[in-house]
């Protein structure tokens, strides 16, 4: 009885055990690879974040993409300013915009097209949405579309004074999130609420808003972004699960200026396409 035992453990031994390890190592492989492909994934997201500062006088903008971008005024905040984030009520995205006031509005840009590129049309607003982050407070003044490889240049006419030598001007992709390097704490998150299928139009009840997550590390493409609203009426070009976060990835975005000008419009953002002199402050 014992050899037979002996026996019955040594082919399990030398039948299933490199089995066994087999399965073993490549769980592990898949778990590393997994891990890999997802922070290449975000760092390639954070990448398409970078925005393109404006220095005052002439600059020369190339778009890398389809798509659409946004004239941004960004300032350091200081640490005793009240944050002003899309937050979670009721289990919907509140969003509030504000008027521009002159203070803010102390810049001029003029843009035309390079060599055989043209000028896009610039979409000016009379509201904007504003994103505080951790180290940054955000006002977009501006929308426009340009097409991948098309050339602008860009004639900025600023000087911040001594006060707010912290403040610069960005140009960066709409459904991308202000690039921070801390987390974003405490903005709300947009998650699927069911089983979503692609060219379905978003309604409030297909959404979970939550301001729980709070220190997650989260792409720059993860909802509320700036203009997006209350991420009702967008159409999804994705399958989504229950549960699952909302990528911008995952959305039908402006594909050309009159799209972006309907998109606007959905948002009840009103829009000049002449931009208004800002009044000089002594």
């Amino acid at each position: 009885m014992l050899v037979a035992s002996k026996e019955s453990i040594a082919r399990v031994r030398g039948y299933k055990s490199p089995l066994l390890a087999a399965a073993i190592v490549l769980s592990v492989v898949y778990a590393l690879g997994s891990g890999i492909f997802s922070m290449w994934v975000l760092q390639g997201e954070f990448r398409l974040a970078v925005p393109t500062v404006l220095k005052p006088g002439l600059n020369i903008f190339e778009s890398d993409a389809d798509t659409v971008y946004l004239l941004v005024k960004t300032a350091e905040r200081p640490d005793s300013a009240v944050r002003d984030v899309p937050t979670a009520l009721g289990g919907l995205l509140k969003t509030t915009y504000h008027e521009f006031d002159n203070k803010v509005r102390d810049f001029e840009v003029r843009c035309e097209g390079v060599r055989n590129s043209h000028a896009p049309r610039l979409f000016w607003m009379t509201k904007s949405e504003r994103i505080s982050g951790v180290r940054y407070d955000n006002r977009i003044f501006a929308a426009f579309y340009m097409t991948k490889g098309q050339l602008m240049s860009i004639d900025v006419k600023w000087l911040p004074d001594g006060m707010h030598k912290k403040q610069q001007l960005e140009v960066v992709r709409l459904g991308m999130r202000m690039p921070e390097s801390f987390p974003y704490y405490n903005c709300a998150a947009i998650k699927a609420g069911k089983f979503l299928w692609p060219g379905h139009l978003l309604l409030p009840d297909d959404l979970a808003v939550s301001s729980n997550d709070s220190i997650n590390p989260y792409s720059p493409l993860d909802l509320p972004l700036p203009l997006i609203g209350d991420g009702t009426q967008l159409e999804l070009k994705a399958r989504l699960f229950a549960g699952e976060q909302i990528k911008s990835s995952m959305l039908v975005l402006p594909g050309s200026e009159e799209e972006l000008k309907e998109f606007l419009a959905k948002r009840n953002l009103e829009v000049s396409e002449a931009q208004k002199s800002p009044e000089r402050h002594k």
